[in-house]
């Protein structure tokens, strides 16, 4: 039961973490076009 909720944190920390880089890179991008 423990393991599961340890998985579970897991993934939603990792699906969190992927969507922040996501985030950072469209973010940056939007800089990129601006100054481009």
């Amino acid at each position: 039961m423990i393991q599961t909720q340890q998985t579970a944190a897991c993934l939603s920390f990792l699906s969190e973490l992927r969507s922040a880089r996501n985030f950072a890179k469209t973010q940056a991008m939007q800089v990129f076009a601006k100054h481009g």
